[in-house]
């Protein structure tokens, strides 16, 4: 921010300078400050003739208490926004890590009930091709035969049960999946918000924080003057 977005003024300070010499009326002028808006004398240091009275100049640079304070309430607020921002920064890059370790547990679930899936429905298809063998085998079968193809057909139901758990398994873990990918995919949206206003931020403070260094004129005319400011501001 440039000086006059700062809100800087700028300020001279004449001191009446008076010789060891002078006068009674020069002498009683010795001292006395004169802030000044612009560059230029008060008066004419000249009070009479032969006079070899003198003014000192000093340059000022400061905010306004008003100013200063409205800066100060400005810087408080944004470092609040800051701070709120960061902190929700956090916080999002957390759930973030939780949401995205449910989904690869979710995934690595539905990974292994495919596997089972799979292996039971194989065999399935082992005991009924076994099954269907026998029976092609033999135009009439024995107890004995009969017995062991119902054996295999039997087994071969448990079996595609097993597989039917494994499919609900895995349907159920592809469900947790998409809804933990669906809240890190929010919860990231909102992260993208955190950063941007915690960037915003960042730049708003680093417009106002040299205006800051700047520091209050009352204070520096007064810490300078004291008691011998006898004229305000003009």
């Amino acid at each position: 921010m440039s000086e006059s977005d700062c809100k800087i003024g700028t300020v001279w300070l004449y001191r009446y300078e008076a010789k060891s010499d002078a006068c009674p009326h020069c002498a009683n002028l010795d001292g006395e400050y004169h802030a000044r808006t612009h560059h230029s004398q008060p008066f004419s240091i000249k009070q009479h003739e032969y006079c070899r009275c003198e003014w000192d100049v000093e340059k000022v640079k400061g905010t306004l208490r008003a100013d200063r304070e409205e800066l100060m309430n400005k810087h408080e607020n944004v470092k609040k926004q800051w701070d709120e921002a960061e902190a929700n920064t956090k916080f999002c890059k957390s759930y973030m890590d939780d949401y995205w370790a449910d989904y690869e547990e979710a995934i690595d679930e539905k990974a292994q009930a495919d596997e089972l899936a799979a292996y039971w429905l194989n065999r399935a298809n082992e005991n009924i091709d076994a099954a269907n063998a026998i029976l092609d085998q033999f135009d009439e079968l024995t107890e004995e035969q009969q017995d062991w193809v119902d054996e295999l057909l039997l087994l071969a139901e448990e079996f595609l049960g097993l597989a039917d758990e494994q499919v609900q398994i895995a349907a159920d873990a592809q469900r947790k999946a998409w809804d933990a990918k669906q809240k890190y995919n929010n919860e990231e949206d909102e992260l993208d918000k955190w950063i941007k206003l915690k960037l915003l931020a960042e730049y708003e403070l680093q417009e106002l924080e040299p205006c800051l260094r700047y520091p209050c004129l009352e204070d520096e005319i007064e810490a300078i003057a004291g008691s011998g400011l006898h004229y305000d501001l003009d």
